[in-house]
Order: C-alpha cells, then sequence, then structure tokens
C-alpha cells in the first residue's frame, strides 16, 4: 500500500485545504534506530530538515496538528526548535514521549492548544479520531460506506505504511510521509484509492 501517494514538494504547497499532520517529530532524539532510516546521518541535521520540512509546505495562517511525540533529551532545546516552526495554530496530542513537563511547556511556553490523549475531530463533514496510538475507531464496519467510517489518524509505530492493518488506523507520523506533515486532501485521497471510489 505504500508508495500509492507520493506527493511532491509543489503538490504540497498547493493544496487548497490549510490542515495539516504530523507525530514523532522526536526533536533531539540521540538515536540512530530513529534518524538513520529516516536518512539522516545526525540529529543535528534530522532536527533542522524536519523544521525547514514543515515550515516549507504548511503557512503560517495554516492548522497544524502534531499527533505526539515532539521531542526527547533537553526539553529547553527542543522548544527552541519547535519555536521555528512557523505555524501559528498547532493542536496536540499526548503521545508516550510527551511528560506532564512537556506539556505544560507546549500549552504555556509554546501556546499549542492540548487535546489530551485523542480527540474527535470533522474536517469537511468526514469524521476522524486523532491520537498516537493507532485505535480501531472504523470498528471494520465494512458494510457501512467509506465515508459513513469514522478513521483514526495515529502516528506512534514509525512505519513507513500509511495504513496499519490491524487496526484499520492512518499513519501521519514523518516515516509514513517522507518525513513531512500530510495533508487532510491527501488523507481523502489515500480513502478514495483504498476502497476504489471518488
Amino acid at each position: 500500500m505504500d508508495g500509492i501517494i507520493t506527493p511532491t514538494i509543489q503538490e504540497r504547497k498547493n493544496k487548497m485545504s490549510n490542515v495539516w499532520f504530523s507525530s514523532d517529530l522526536h526533536l533531539g532524539h540521540q538515536k540512530e534506530f530513529l534518524y538513520v532510516p529516516r536518512g539522516f546521518s545526525s540529529i543535528e541535521e534530522h532536527d533542522e530538515a524536519i523544521i525547514d520540512n514543515i515550515n516549507e509546505v504548511v503557512a503560517p495562517e495554516d492548522t497544524l496538528y502534531l499527533l505526539g511525540d515532539l521531542m526527547l533529551g533537553n526539553n529547553e532545546e527542543g522548544a527552541r526548535k519547535l519555536r521555528q516552526i512557523q505555524c501559528k495554530d498547532i493542536r496536540v496530542i499526548r503521545g508516550n514521549h510527551c511528560t506532564d513537563t512537556r506539556v505544560r511547556l507546549y500549552e504555556y511556553s509554546l501556546g499549542y492548544q492540548m487535546l489530551g490523549y485523542a480527540a474527535p475531530a470533522k474536517f469537511n463533514g468526514k469524521n476522524f479520531m486523532l491520537s498516537h496510538y493507532p485505535m480501531a475507531t472504523t470498528n471494520f464496519d465494512f458494510e457501512k460506506k467509506p465515508w459513513e467510517r469514522v478513521y483514526n489518524l495515529c502516528g506512534h509505530s514509525h512505519t513507513k505504511e500509511k495504513w496499519d492493518p490491524a487496526t484499520d488506523s492512518i499513519h501521519v507520523e514523518l516515516d509514513a510521509w517522507n518525513n513531512y506533515p500530510v495533508n487532510i486532501e491527501d488523507i481523502y485521497k489515500l480513502i478514495r484509492e483504498r476502497y476504489g471510489f471518488q
């Protein structure tokens, strides 16, 4: 399934929707198992590229949902890097590395809107559940029309696969989208292509 949708940079910039998703930025996470599979030789190179990629496609007036695990390591250094994101409307789902201290930092120092461990959302009349961990929100109700289901957008797994076969969730972590945020239009396109309807 991976590789069906691989938007170019220009396609990402040309999106009509201003709603974006990502997760598992892991800024400052000094572990090769994280940044090497993403194509980087150091965490410094990784972090700079991730911030640049976000700013390249997400405009300051857009909305960016970050579904957990924004940073690890030094909180002050992580906050300094997060301040480089130009988007002014950032909403955060709590991940397994989002400590109470980091949650307070996101909310009170950076001004992010905290949505808890999971949150329902509706975009263009379609229902979603946002979470860090994959959740079986469709309940595998395949007799329902595709747009009648509640799709889970998640991260956590660091997979390159966009669909989670165990839960029927849609992964938005950086690993699944070539180190870029994904636009809601690409989520709709993925669902349409998976189920073969327009």
